[in-house]
Parts: structure tokens; sequence; C-alpha cells
């Protein structure tokens, strides 16, 4: 690879899914206490070295692990069931959880609840928060370094 290729890049995949909940912690009366769904549109963003291939990670291998942790959890199901209180935030924060171990260069995910608004939870954060550990030793940049589960 020549100096003028070594760069950090930015990528994002969307995906969306369909699902209902309710927010216990809300008060009585409030619009969002009462079970109803949402079509939640989701950014995975990854940052990472680009290998001399021109990318650090295939768009395929994204999608196939959205599916095998995530979307197989979530989609048309009650969120409740999952997270006791389904908080676009807690959503977020759970899917960053779930995916973090198998994408090494997950920085962040986006949660969309509607078209108008959106939480970002990033991998540093939850780390600084205690959510997350903290690696131990620092990671290896291989692009294709995931390891995608095979199909039941």
């Amino acid at each position: 690879m020549s100096k003028e290729q070594k760069f950090i890049a930015t990528i994002s995949k969307e995906f969306t899914f369909d699902a209902a909940h309710h927010i216990p912690s809300m008060p009585d009366g409030h619009k969002c206490r009462s079970l109803h769904g949402h079509t939640y549109r989701v950014e995975i963003l990854l940052r990472d070295y680009v290998g001399e291939s021109g990318f650090f990670i295939d768009y395929g291998d994204i999608a196939a692990l959205w599916n095998a942790y995530v979307n197989i959890h979530l989609d048309h199901k009650l969120l409740n069931d999952l997270i006791p209180i389904p908080t676009t935030e807690n959503l977020a924060s759970w899917i960053v959880r779930e995916l973090v171990d198998h994408l090494p260069s997950l920085d962040r995910v986006r949660v969309h609840e509607s078209s108008s608004t959106y939480c970002e939870v990033s991998v540093m954060e939850l780390r600084a928060a205690g959510v997350l550990p903290i690696p131990l030793a620092p990671r290896t940049l291989t692009p294709r370094g995931v390891v995608i589960p095979e199909k039941k």
C-alpha cells in the first residue's frame, strides 16, 4: 500500500426492523407508557484503516453479523421481553454490546425511532462509563477480520 492510501475511513450500514414496546418508567397517561410500535432504522458505523484491498470490511459481513446477533432478537418482537426499559438509548446500548465482540471496528450505533429522532451510542463512551470492558491488548486491524457464524 502506498503512503497515499494509508487513511482511516468511517463506513455505515443501515438496517430496519419492526418492533413493539412500552416504556414502564413513563408516567401514567403518557403515550409511550402504552404498548405501541415503530419501524426502527439502525445505522452501524465502523471506523478503521483502509486495507490494501481498498476497504476494511465487506458490507455483506456487517449484514451477516446483524442478522445473526441482532435482528433475530428484535424484528417483530416485543422489546420489553429483551430490555426491561426499552428506550432508544437502552436499545442502542444493547445493539453495541451485541456487536462489539464481532465487529472490531465498531465505532457507534444510531437508532432512529422516527424520521426526526435518533439516539447515538459510541463504543468509546460505553467503555469510559464502564458498561463495556476496556480491551487489554490492542486490536489487530485486518481486512475481513470478522467471523461470520454459520447459517443454521
